[in-house]
């Protein structure tokens, strides 16, 4: 973290550079896996078995009931009524 100066009487304020910070996580990261000559390659991480993970079941939902399909079928009914009428371009501004 830095700081910079904004004139002769401005707080500092801290900055902070995510471009170095990258960076450096990437050469530790480089360092770790280079190795000696001679030396044998570290092994790979294990991957997790299937059967230890986690699965979460998903309930779908049940089908619309008649009263339901209803009333979308109604609102869509509005909506498209609605839409239509707010698109349409007055002939004439109404007079108040």
């Amino acid at each position: 973290m830095s700081f910079v100066q904004q004139g002769p009487t401005a707080p500092e304020i801290p900055t902070f550079d995510l471009a170095e910070h990258i960076l450096a996580e990437h050469r530790r990261t480089a360092a770790q896996r280079r190795k000696a000559p001679g030396q044998t390659p570290a092994e790979p991480e294990a991957v997790p078995d299937r059967a230890a993970v986690r699965t979460h079941v998903v309930e779908l939902p049940s089908p619309p009931s008649q009263e339901m399909r209803e009333l979308h079928q109604v609102v869509a009914e509005i909506v498209a009524r609605d839409i239509e009428r707010l698109c349409k371009r007055p002939s004439r501004l109404p007079s108040d």
